[in-house]
């Protein structure tokens, strides 16, 4: 097993080796598409709330595309793009993919899905 070094101790146990494609595409997190080597239970909850977003999208996948950087840009076009201080490894991790760094705004949550939106009745979202 491979320790992170951001993890404290007790949380290094849970970090393994990823495997080439240890998640379907549409559920694997930012940091598998650009090459991290570590598989920590971040990958879990990302993929646990792309299944939840899909559920309340009438079973339409959140993120969709045919490739790893294609599912990146989506993630970011509708998430936005991580800032350096969010995210400071980003940079040179985009760099070595060769997409180069795009900025994105990230899009109100009611106009992620395509332009439909997620369908949430039981969730109220309130700008405040």
């Amino acid at each position: 097993m491979e320790a992170v070094a951001h993890l404290p101790p007790a949380l290094t146990l849970l970090c393994s080796p990823a495997l080439e494609q240890v998640v379907t595409l549409f559920y694997r997190p930012p940091e598998l598409l650009l090459g991290c080597k570590s598989y920590s239970p971040t990958v879990d909850v990302w993929s646990a709330g792309c299944v939840l977003a899909e559920m309340a999208n009438t079973g339409s996948p959140l993120f969709v595309s045919d490739s790893e950087l294609g599912q990146l840009d989506d993630i970011f076009a509708k998430l936005g793009t991580p800032s350096a201080k969010a995210w400071p490894e980003l940079e040179q991790m985009l760099g070595a993919t060769g997409m180069g760094s795009r900025a994105y705004q990230p899009q109100p949550l009611n106009q992620v899905s395509g332009g439909a939106g997620l369908r949430m009745p039981c969730l109220k979202l309130r700008s405040s």
